[in-house]
């Protein structure tokens, strides 16, 4: 025969939870973790941001690129608030790329050139900025290589805190592209 164990039912019937005091404790350490943590969170996800949008751009570049090389045409990139012409005087409103058919550096009004990409604008606090050469367009020949001289694509985040602020793509005459790490004053 099998021993069956008795239980004493005043034991099981007994309420279990958590005393004031544990429940004090435990919201004392929670926001002590939350008040250390916020913080490294925000950084953490300003810094993701502006490592989204990097390679967002350079994305586009290598794919404006391509394009000049698969139609063997000259490709434009230009900065674009509106993703129909070339209106904007900073890459962070977006931007579009189209076949530059006649090579003369603008997006053609009757249709000839077509649009193929269109960038949108920065989110948050991201900035991006072309140095003079990338200013106000980024033109590929029809072999891949600049149109213009080589130059660099800053992204960048305001954002206090995240360091490095900055991501540099740096393009070669070529039409190749590196990405650093950089720490500037961003505008």
């Amino acid at each position: 025969m099998i021993a069956i164990p008795t239980h004493n039912y005043r034991i099981l019937n007994r309420c279990r939870g958590f005393t004031l005091i544990e429940l004090m404790t435990a919201l004392g350490v929670f926001s002590i973790l939350i008040a250390v943590g916020a913080p490294a969170l925000r950084t953490f996800i300003e810094s993701n941001a502006l490592i989204t949008e990097t390679n967002r751009v350079n994305g586009q570049l290598a794919s404006v690129r391509m394009e000049a090389v698969k139609r063997n045409m000259q490709t434009m990139l230009c900065p674009s608030s509106n993703g129909t012409s070339c209106n904007a005087s900073s890459w962070t409103s977006g931007w579009i790329a189209f076949n530059d058919a006649n090579s003369d550096g603008k997006l053609a009004t009757d249709g000839t050139e077509a649009v193929f990409a269109v960038g949108e604008a920065a989110k948050g606090n991201i900035r991006i900025a072309g140095n003079t050469a990338l200013a106000t367009s980024i033109r590929y020949k029809a072999d891949g290589a600049l149109q213009s001289d080589a130059g660099t694509v800053t992204i960048c985040t305001v954002a206090s805190g995240v360091s490095p602020n900055a991501r540099v793509i740096s393009m070669t005459t070529g039409g190749r592209t590196r990405v650093d790490s950089s720490t500037v004053t961003c505008q």
